[in-house]
């Protein structure tokens, strides 16, 4: 057999200790199979345990349909948000964010550069950049306005509320 494991249960077995989903182990198995329990190199595989721990599961990493869609909306919702709130920002003083990560985006670009569009490999980061922050927990939740004369303080809104800003001033176009 060589340094492969007897079955695929057995790969299963140890993918599970190591906290894996047996799909991922499945995964492994038959991939490792299919290439006769060899590396890219072409080199036999020397620790298939070393291997399973190292295993980059992209399949078992796909973004599931609620992701997607969360996705697409922020991809659409949080430049136009951006854009909007650099351009009040202008007249205030003081930024306050109802979601940190908006403030945290924000500060990465700079209030200038939502004088210009993104184009698509710019939203995607800006997601991208929108979702680290949220998943690591940091975030703005207040900054000074570009103006050093502006008055007061614009609260921006989450992106839920943007969303449902923009549903109600469309239903009200539609009923106007």
């Amino acid at each position: 057999m060589g340094n492969r494991p007897a079955s695929e249960d057995e790969a299963v077995e140890y993918a599970a200790k190591l906290g894996k989903s047996a799909d991922c182990a499945r995964r492994f198995y038959n991939y490792y199979s299919m290439t006769g329990w060899k590396m890219k190199s072409g080199l036999p595989l020397s620790d298939w345990h070393a291997a399973l721990r190292n295993w980059k599961d992209f399949q078992g990493s796909q973004k599931t349909s609620e992701q997607a869609e969360t996705d697409s909306q922020l991809e659409l919702l949080l430049p136009m948000l951006l854009k909007k709130t650099a351009s009040l920002a202008k007249q205030k003083e003081k930024l306050v964010f109802h979601d940190p990560f908006i403030g945290t985006v924000l500060q990465f670009y700079g209030f200038d550069r939502f004088d210009y569009n993104f184009n698509v490999f710019e939203v995607h980061e800006m997601v991208k950049k929108y979702a680290t922050s949220r998943k690591l927990g940091t975030g703005c939740p207040q900054m000074r306005s570009p103006n050093p004369y502006g008055k007061g303080t614009l609260q921006v809104p989450t992106i839920e509320e943007f969303a449902a800003i923009l549903q109600k001033k469309k239903t009200e176009k539609a009923e106007g």
